[in-house]
């Protein structure tokens, strides 16, 4: 498996779950399985920072599911965030 970027979460945000609608542009979920998942429970949104890898790696995979190994450290020199500040600055004020 090439892996080619890298995530930090940078902040946890807690919304009530009537709220998690103002976010569908920002998650990969169908609205049915977010209000399926959450019920009445209150969200809690990661906001994650994504990095460019400044070498991709090939990793293996663990049987059966979408994770890669791990087996030696991963460098981060060099790493560029795939948004700039402005425009993830932006988006952290929009999930306010």
């Amino acid at each position: 498996m090439e892996v080619k970027y890298y995530a930090k979460v940078e902040q946890v945000i807690e919304k009530s779950s009537s709220r998690i609608g103002t976010f569908n542009k920002y998650h990969i979920w169908t609205k049915n399985h977010v209000k399926d998942y959450l019920g009445k429970k209150h969200a809690f949104i990661w906001v994650l920072r994504v990095y460019k890898l400044e070498k991709p790696l090939m990793l293996g995979r663990t049987r059966g599911m979408l994770y890669a190994n791990v087996d030696e450290e991963v460098s981060l020199d060099n790493i560029k965030p795939v948004l700039s500040d402005k425009e993830f600055n932006k988006i952290k004020e929009e999930l306010y």
